[in-house]
Order: structure tokens, then sequence, then C-alpha cells
């Protein structure tokens, strides 16, 4: 059997994705996008990321037990910092972001909040919770942050797992253009 052949990913445009944000009525909703793009978490990181794990200090998220049960490093700009901050103030979260019962979202949920501000805006192309994640990606490479850096912080398979041990010192070189980048695009 041949093998399938690989399609180029189709992202939104700029455009289409201020659009989106603008059909957002729910502000905690907008924050889970914004974080999402922002961050290049995996939806399933951030439905459990714990607030104990973010370093605002250092612009820095400890992601546990991430994908294949790895551990690493994500950075975010100080545009989200000061928007997470806000929305934390005076709030006794345990998950950053939690329903009203003060459990975590699930993925479904937050793929449901989705896909009902895609209908409201009427994006055609194809926008999930990862699509964010893409387009985080996508940014970091448009601006010069080298593929060996974008897997790092992705928390992408590479090389030798020895490396995986220097993963969280790989990020110093990059972090502070990371950070200069994010911050360009939310503004």
């Amino acid at each position: 059997m041949p093998a399938k052949p690989k399609r180029l990913l189709e992202l939104p445009t700029a455009a289409e994705i201020a659009c989106f944000y603008g059909v957002i009525d729910n502000p905690i909703h907008k924050l889970i996008f914004e974080t999402l793009e922002n961050t290049g978490l995996r939806v399933a990181e951030l439905c459990t990321l714990e607030v104990k794990r973010i370093d605002f200090n250092n612009n820095t998220i400890f992601v546990h037990k991430g994908k294949g049960g790895k551990d690493r490093v994500a950075i975010f700009g100080n545009v989200l910092k000061q928007k997470l901050l806000i929305y934390l103030e005076g709030r006794k979260n345990r998950y950053l972001f939690e329903s009203n019962r003060h459990t975590y979202f699930s993925t479904r949920r937050i793929e449901q909040i989705c896909k009902v501000y895609k209908a409201k805006v009427g994006i055609q192309k194809s926008l999930s919770p990862h699509t964010f994640r893409h387009i985080w990606n996508t940014r970091l490479a448009n601006c010069g942050v080298s593929r060996e850096h974008r897997e790092i912080l992705a928390g992408h398979e590479k090389g030798s797992k020895t490396q995986d041990i220097y993963t969280h010192l790989g990020i110093g070189g990059v972090k502070n253009k990371v950070i200069e980048i994010l911050d360009k695009g939310d503004k």
C-alpha cells in the first residue's frame, strides 16, 4: 500500500484569527486561546496546567508529564503574563483554567468552545485548539528561531535521549528572543 501523501498545513490568516477573537464574548474563553497561541502548549497540557507550575518571574511554564509523559519548559511573553496575572487576581485556582465546579476544562470542552466560535466567524480552514500551536510554531519560524530550538520548546522528539537532560539549558539562549516575538504578535 502506498504511503499517504503529505499535505501542507493551511493555517487561518491573521485576519481570520482576529475575527475569531472578535466574536468571543467570554473573556476567559478568549484567554484560553490566547494562551494556546502564545505558549505552544498542547490543549491537554493547558487543561491540566497547575498555577504552581507557572513561573511569572521568568516567563516560563513547567509542563509536567506532557505528551509521552515527558517534562519540558514553555516560554510566554510579557503581554500574556499581564493578562494571566489580571485573570488570576483574587482567584484561588489549582488549575490555570477551571470550570464553575473548580475542575479543569476537558480537552473536549475546549474543542467544543473553539468549534462554536469558528462557526460564528465562518472560517472554512481547519481551526481547532491544536491549530494555535501551529500558529505559535510558524510565528517562531518566521522570526528566525531555529528548528532545533522550536523542537525543544514544542517538546518534539529529537535525536538522542541523552540530550533530553540538557533541554532546559537549551532555552536560555533563545528565551528573550521568543518573548520578544510573542509580545510583538500580541499587540
